[in-house]
């Protein structure tokens, strides 16, 4: 199963859209059970990540473009075990509002929106937030990220403008075994 998003929402601040990709609807099925039906997702996953959204909604298409056959996957076998001479994990980072933040103002509206925005994208270059965004009602956000341990990741959040204004903090930081990752084909 391979995952691209979040895409946010143009019309809210709450909304995301994932895709998710299969090689085929026979595959759909299977895949989607040997995660949901998994150890990782059923031995805390579910327990960490339902609460936060407040609905979903999966709708069904068609690949009449042949994207699948075109998806971004990755040769290398190695991917996501070392970076820069340094082994790495992935990890679910959850950050929360701080005392700073503005109940009365959008996402985009919270003082520093545009530095907290560039240091993000900043983050994604490096590939050390892999993907990510706010969850359920938007009290929340949820990352994948790819680091050398937790006090690594808590350094570099602690640089994001937004954390050094207390518009966010850490809410969680907990290993994660990604199974199912499109970036590489080999099975884990």
């Amino acid at each position: 199963m391979g995952i691209v998003g979040p895409f946010p929402s143009q019309e809210d601040d709450v909304t995301f859209v994932w895709l998710r990709g299969f090689p085929n609807e026979a595959s759909r099925e299977p895949l989607n059970a040997s995660f949901y039906e998994g150890a990782d997702w059923l031995g805390g996953l579910e327990a960490e990540i339902l609460p936060m959204l407040d609905g979903y909604a999966a709708v069904v298409v068609q690949d009449t473009a042949d994207l699948w056959s075109r998806w971004p996957i990755e040769a290398s076998a190695d991917r996501g075990r070392h970076l820069r001479g340094s082994t790495v994990a992935n990890f679910a980072l959850t950050l929360v509002h701080g005392p700073s933040w503005d109940d009365s103002l959008g996402i985009r509206e919270q003082q520093a929106w545009t530095e907290h925005a560039t240091f993000m994208d900043g983050l994604m270059a490096d590939r050390f937030i892999l993907f990510g965004g706010p969850v359920g009602d938007g009290e929340q956000t949820l990352h994948v990220v790819e680091a050398e341990d937790e006090d690594q990741i808590r350094r570099r959040v602690a640089e994001d403008p937004w954390a050094l204004g207390g518009l966010l903090e850490v809410g969680s930081i907990r290993p994660w075994a990604l199974w199912l990752d499109f970036r590489d084909d080999t099975p884990a």
